[in-house]
């Protein structure tokens, strides 16, 4: 769930990502995930937080499982896109 968050999370924010990337040099293609659900990237969102909430529902260990992951993850990426 937390691998989840941190990707349907990126469809959201390149929302706006993508409206800046237009403005500029960058391929078209290049913001392919950022728009992968078109006007679906709200409705697809409230999806995977209920999803999350329920799943992490009155359980500590999967809140605490859920929020390393997804940390993780964001350092990974952080590091990786820093090279």
């Amino acid at each position: 769930m937390g691998v989840l968050y941190v990707f349907e999370s990126a469809t959201l924010g390149g929302r706006f990502i993508v409206r800046h990337v237009v403005t500029t040099a960058v391929p078209s293609a290049a913001t392919t995930f950022f728009g992968s659900y078109g006007d679906e990237v709200g409705r697809r969102w409230s999806q995977v937080r209920h999803a999350i909430r329920a799943w992490t529902a009155g359980e500590a260990a999967r809140v605490e499982s859920c929020t390393v992951t997804a940390a993780a993850l964001f350092g990974a990426l952080e590091a990786e896109l820093a090279r």
